[in-house]
């Protein structure tokens, strides 16, 4: 398993470990603005309207949602973290990118 599977991996690990879904239950996707519904299903926020549009019930336990869709705070908390850290990882990857070529050129 290479580093960035590991990483994904540990991500999906620590959301679990929280309570907390990975990806939308709807779109399969990386959650963009997550709500959570009075069941405590998460999905993203276009998803659930698209489909409460359609079907007003929860997309996975078939739940009334009465269109109430709430802000994902925890989920959104840690979606936040993660993409702090994949950024500061790609920034410290780019440096270490830059010493390997400085290195390069002065050879």
């Amino acid at each position: 398993m290479g580093d960035e599977e590991q990483q994904q991996e540990e991500e999906k690990d620590e959301l679990e470990a929280a309570g907390l879904p990975f990806a939308c239950h709807i779109c399969r996707g990386d959650f963009n603005r997550p709500v959570v519904t009075k069941c405590e299903h998460y999905f993203c926020e276009k998803c659930a309207l698209q489909r409460y549009a359609k079907n007003t019930k929860c997309a996975v336990c078939d739940a009334q949602t009465h269109g109430i869709f709430k802000p994902a705070t925890k989920l959104q908390e840690l979606l936040q973290v993660r993409a702090a850290r994949l950024a500061a990882e790609a920034k410290e990857q780019q440096e270490q990118q830059g010493e390997i070529q400085d290195d390069n050129d002065e050879q």
